[in-house]
């Protein structure tokens, strides 16, 4: 398993885009029209563009999500939920960031720290970086917070001393972090991921606990069916068969992602303590 910055990966991708004034910036969706001849996006700027269809890959309080909510609202025989929102789920909370040079911590080294409801994961990455999660079980409705500095700040004074290892402490790596931040952590696979020419991907569509490593992966195999569904169809006529073709290749993966990953978690947490028991204690050792 391999951990690098974020930036890292954009800065590559943006490096290969042949024409890079195309990539506009602080540009959010302010709205979307659905016209016969295509769609409309009216930006927070101001500027309206014109076009065929919209991806809307802007995760999980996805502003496309809610405009195709939205449309469909006003269009009562539309198949589009207006409600979905209120069935994401959320079983744990998350502080997420990046430290650098910790003394007890040896390079090239991966660690999972299993707990009854706490979990760290601490993996090395490249030039002395690493990733930490503290992952903390919540029980939580529909209304899923977003957090501040000053909520992070009190999550970290009240764990910082929580072992990851028998000579590292959660605030010893904190102490070193570069960057971090505190965030609930969503958990939903969307029924429907397209209404008329949008379309949705990544975050805004499907969010599994992030243990398992496959939000961003997952994102990339959409984006990588998406193109293959629209090289079999390349007519406007085509749109609503490419996105249902896009949905049917993904669904039932992104469905057993989202499972795995929390039934991943819930081993590492204890949710059910005569489980894990049996995996690491027993089964474990064993290996």
């Amino acid at each position: 398993m391999l951990f690098f910055d974020r930036q890292w990966f954009l800065q590559v991708l943006y490096d290969q885009i042949k024409h890079k004034d195309r990539i506009l910036l602080n540009s959010g969706i302010n709205s979307i029209r659905d016209t016969d001849s295509g769609i409309e996006i009216l930006t927070a700027r101001g500027q309206v563009y014109s076009g065929a269809m919209v991806v809307g890959a802007d995760g999980i309080h996805s502003v496309v999500r809610g405009e195709m909510a939205r449309i469909a609202s006003e269009t009562p025989t539309t198949a589009f939920a207006t409600n979905s929102e209120e069935h994401v789920a959320c079983y744990y909370k998350c502080t997420f960031g990046i430290a650098q040079n910790i003394a007890q911590w040896h390079n090239s080294e991966q660690c999972f720290t299993i707990g009854h409801g706490i979990t760290f994961l601490v993996a090395s990455g490249p030039q002395n970086r690493f990733l930490f999660v503290r992952l903390l079980k919540i029980l939580y409705g529909k209304d899923i917070p977003r957090y501040t500095r000053d909520d992070e700040a009190k999550f970290v004074k009240k764990y910082q001393g929580f072992a990851i290892t028998e000579n590292l402490t959660f605030g010893q790596v904190y102490s070193q972090r570069l960057t971090s931040t505190l965030t609930p952590l969503h958990e939903i696979v969307f029924k429907k991921w397209s209404l008329s020419r949008m379309l949705l991907v990544g975050d805004s569509a499907h969010k599994p606990n992030p243990i398992g490593g496959m939000g961003g992966n997952g994102a990339i195999e959409s984006v990588a069916e998406l193109i293959n569904a629209l090289l079999d169809a390349m007519t406007d006529a085509d749109f609503g068969s490419v996105f249902t073709r896009m949905q049917d290749a993904r669904y039932e993966r992104a469905k057993f992602t989202a499972k795995s990953s929390h039934a991943m978690q819930a081993l590492f947490a204890s949710e059910e303590p005569f489980l894990s028991y049996v995996v690491w204690k027993i089964i474990a050792p064993m290996m």
